[in-house]
C-alpha cells in the first residue's frame, strides 16, 4: 500500500467520528501537489499542514484527525468540533499508549478512539 493509499485509509477512519455532527461537512479528499500529500475539501488545502510519510500508521491517523479538525473548526464561528461529552471542551487528537485517541486534555482523560467518537 503506498503512501496515498495510507492516508484515504486513515481520512475514511476520521471521518467515522464526522457522524457526531447534525450536519457533517463534505468533501474531504486526499492530494498530491508538488509532490506533497495533503488533505482538502472541495479542493481548498486550508494552509494544512503536508503529511509527512515517516511516520507509522498511528501518527498519520492523528495527522489526518488534526487536518479534518481545522476543516470543521477554522473559521470564527465555526462549531467546535469534536467535543467531550462531560465537559464540553474540544478534544485534541493524540498518541496515547500506542493508540490514536480523541483527548479531552483540560481533564486530561481519553473519550474515544480516533474512528469510535460515535460508539
Amino acid at each position: 500500500m503506498d503512501f496515498i493509499d495510507r492516508v484515504a485509509e486513515a481520512l475514511r477512519t476520521v471521518l467515522l467520528d464526522l457522524a457526531t455532527l447534525a450536519s457533517p461537512p463534505t468533501g474531504f479528499t486526499v492530494t498530491r501537489i508538488d509532490g506533497n500529500v495533503y488533505i482538502e475539501q472541495s479542493g481548498d488545502i486550508n494552509g494544512g499542514d503536508e503529511l509527512d510519510d515517516r511516520h507509522g500508521a498511528v501518527q498519520l491517523l492523528v495527522d489526518v484527525a488534526d487536518a479534518v479538525q481545522a476543516y470543521v473548526s477554522w473559521g470564527a464561528g465555526d462549531e467546535v468540533w469534536p467535543v467531550c461529552p462531560l465537559h464540553g471542551f474540544g478534544l485534541h487528537p493524540e498518541v496515547v499508549n500506542s493508540s490514536a485517541q480523541w483527548i479531552c486534555r483540560p481533564h486530561n482523560h481519553t473519550v474515544a478512539r480516533i474512528g469510535h467518537l460515535s460508539s
